[in-house]
C-alpha cells in the first residue's frame, strides 16, 4: 500500500494502529478483493489490492453500505481498478464497488 496517512474516501488523516494510532478510528487497510477461503480465490496483500481507510469508513464499507462502495470506487488507481478487473472480472467490480447510484 502506498505512503498515504489518511483515509481514501474522507481523507481523513489516521494513524495505523501498528504506530500508536487510537484502535477505536486508525488507519486500515482494505481488500478490494477479499482474501479468498477454502476453495474460494481470493485477493492478495499486494498494493494493487489494499486501500487505506478509517475505522469508520472501512466499516461501512465492509457492511456494504452503496454510498461507501460508490465512493471507493470513484476513488481507485488505475492500477487498483486493473487488479479487481484482472481477478474478479469487470462485472464483479461493477457489482461490489458501482460507479453510478443506481442499483
Amino acid at each position: 500500500m502506498e505512503a498515504e496517512g489518511s483515509c481514501r474516501l474522507c481523507r481523513r488523516i489516521r494513524l495505523p494502529r501498528w504506530l500508536g494510532g487510537n484502535p477505536f478510528d486508525c488507519l486500515e487497510r482494505h481488500h478490494l478483493v477479499p482474501r479468498g477461503t477454502g476453495k474460494t480465490i481470493g485477493g492478495d496483500d499486494l498494493d494493487e489490492n489494499l486501500i487505506p481507510l478509517c475505522t469508520r469508513c472501512h466499516r461501512a464499507v465492509e457492511d456494504r453500505e452503496r454510498w461507501a462502495r460508490m465512493a471507493v470506487r470513484a476513488n481507485l488507481q488505475h492500477d487498483e481498478e486493473d487488479y479487481v478487473i484482472r481477478k474478479k472480472g469487470k462485472w464483479w467490480l461493477d457489482k461490489n464497488y458501482p460507479a453510478t447510484g443506481a442499483p
